[in-house]
Parts: C-alpha cells; sequence; structure tokens
C-alpha cells in the first residue's frame, strides 16, 4: 500500500537502517556464490526448483535455481537464474504478477471514497514497492495475496500487522533482486511463507540478532550482530557486524582472536602463491581462516568512524 500512509514505524533507528540496506544485499549475493559452488548442491537445488514453481504458481517464472536459508532467526528461500531479458522488463512483469488479484480492494477504495478521478490501475501499483536505478539493476517487494479478499481483508491484514509485526499477515513475501549481466539479466527472488517477524528480520543499534558467531566466542571488539544466515542444506552461512572501531583494527583484532584459537590467517596474495588482485574498493580488506579443513573469510570496510565486518564460512 502507499509508502508515505500505511508502511509502519520501523524498529529500528535510521542508522541501524543503513546497516539492513548495505547487508541485505550482501548476504542474498554471499549465500548464493555459497549454494552454487557448494559441491553436490546443485542437484540438490535443481530438484527444489521444480517444487518450489510448483508452490509459487504464477511466481513460478522467476524461480530458478534455490535454497532455504535462515536469516536472523526467520525462515526464507532463495531462488536464482539468469534470463535473456533486460532488467526493466522483468521488473515490469514481476510488478504485474505482484498487482494480480488486487483490482477488487483497489475498485471498494474508489467507491466508498467516491474518487472519480482515480484509476484502478494506479491504485494497484501501490501494493507493489520497487525501485529501479537505470538499467543496471532493480528491486521489488510485494505480498501474495494482499488485496484479494478486498478493501475490508486489506484492513484486517494491516490491523494484525500492527499488533504483531509479523509480515507474514499481510501476505506471503516476495522480493525481487535483479542486476544486468553480460548475457541478461541475474534474477534473485526471496519468499517466505511462513511466519515472518520484522522485529526478528531487523537490525537495531544495541541488540544482536538472532543467531550465532561464525567462530564460537569470536567476534569484533565494541560490535553488534546485524546479520546471521545459514543454508539448511549445509553447514554453510555469513555472519555480518558492525563495529565502532576503524576497519582495519577491526579486522586485525578478529585475526588475533581467531588465530588463538588455532586458526591460520592468510591474505589473499599468501593463499594464491603471489600477488592477486581483487578490485577492492579503498579501505576494504580480507583474510582467509582455515583450521581442520575448514575455510572462511573474513572481509572488513569502513563506514564512516567505524566499519562492517563480514565472516563467510565456504
Amino acid at each position: 500500500m502507499d509508502r508515505a500512509n500505511s508502511k509502519p514505524e520501523r524498529p529500528t533507528s535510521s542508522r541501524a537502517a543503513g546497516w539492513w540496506r548495505v547487508g541485505i544485499y550482501c548476504t542474498l549475493l554471499a549465500l548464493f556464490g555459497i549454494a552454487l559452488t557448494a559441491r553436490g548442491l546443485a542437484a540438490e537445488a535443481s530438484e527444489r526448483s521444480l517444487l518450489f514453481g510448483q508452490q509459487l504458481g504464477s511466481f513460478q517464472m522467476f524461480a530458478g535455481r534455490s535454497t532455504d536459508l535462515v536469516l536472523n532467526g526467520q525462515q526464507l528461500s532463495l531462488h536464482t537464474q539468469v534470463v535473456k531479458r533486460p532488467v526493466r522488463e522483468v521488473l515490469n512483469d514481476f510488478a504485474q504478477t505482484c498487482r494480480a488479484g488486487s483490482e477488487r480492494a483497489a475498485s471498494e477504495f474508489i467507491e466508498h471514497t467516491g474518487g472519480g478521478s482515480l484509476e484502478v490501475a494506479a491504485l494497484q501499483r501501490l501494493f507493489v514497492m520497487r525501485d529501479q536505478r537505470g538499467d543496471q539493476e532493480g528491486t521489488a517487494l510485494c505480498f501474495a495475496g494482499l488485496g484479494e479478499g478486498g478493501l475490508s481483508d486489506v484492513t484486517a491484514r494491516f490491523s494484525r500487522f500492527a499488533e504483531t509485526f509479523d509480515l507474514s499477515e499481510l501476505g506471503g513475501l516476495r522480493y525481487v533482486y535483479l542486476k544486468k549481466v553480460e548475457h541478461g539479466t541475474h534474477v534473485i527472488f526471496v519468499t517466505g511463507n511462513g511466519s515472518l517477524s520484522l522485529h526478528g528480520l531487523w537490525p537495531s543499534d544495541d541488540r544482536d540478532v538472532a543467531g550465532a558467531e561464525a567462530i564460537a566466542g569470536v567476534r569484533p571488539k565494541d560490535s553488534v550482530r546485524f546479520i546471521s544466515a545459514h543454508l539448511l542444506s549445509a553447514p554453510r552461512g555469513l555472519t555480518a557486524y558492525r563495529s565502532t572501531r576503524p576497519a582495519a583494527e577491526s579486522l586485525r583484532d578478529y585475526a588475533q582472536q581467531v588465530r588463538a584459537g588455532g586458526y591460520e590467517v592468510l591474505d589473499f596474495a599468501a593463499l594464491g602463491g603471489g600477488e592477486k588482485s581483487l578490485g577492492l574498493e579503498a579501505g576494504v580488506d580480507l583474510r582467509v581462516l582455515r583450521k581442520d579443513g575448514q575455510m572462511l573469510i573474513a572481509t572488513s570496510m569502513p563506514d564512516g568512524t567505524g566499519s562492517y565486518l563480514s565472516v563467510v564460512q565456504l
């Protein structure tokens, strides 16, 4: 519905909201990298793809390779594929699919308010939140089923959501992230069909999200955990922190802690046997952590006077 009037107050500060915008994309991309490169996972993902396609009905056109994960204590399903179509076309099709079923609620709103100058199609667009950045990337979000029961059902859904902050009260979460690639568009599609607590998903300034440390007992000093995500099908995931300390100091301290735990700490050049460039932005650095066949990658990046530090378990 209308963002200005119906969007509930966020249970966090504006700074935490910034963490979320950075973190959600990092989480999705990192976890898909893990899922698609893990040995033996591709076959399982292909089988799940068909199942998810059947379950998602009209949304199946967006479902590609699939995997389940737990993000900040909330279970989600993620699907990925590359389609030979531009970002704008895929985003428009997604939005149109989202709006399907909302005509009744839009028509009833016009009837009850006497808004003769309003058009049903214009009101239906309010059921989808979308953002496009040129031809390079775009995002959209909607809740499947919202609007299908008419205006009274929409009102009841938002009333329940205001009491519980459970996003599933609004409908089935459908979120898509699109990025232009050489041969078309990379589609990352996220669905949530069970209980989905907004309080659980959204980080705060002084509270860790649900989850665990990537390495037990090890975390950056003066930090808050704002992402904890792991795959259900394999012991792989990502944990991310926001620290008040500078990026270099936070990474150095983290490396010292894991060394004390018996981990080998390598920079990328040492791992590859020579100089290698990752094309990282200024101030961004990473370390490879190894122990007993386990490998993790710790990456730090600056954020004003503080920093982010993420740890990916491969």
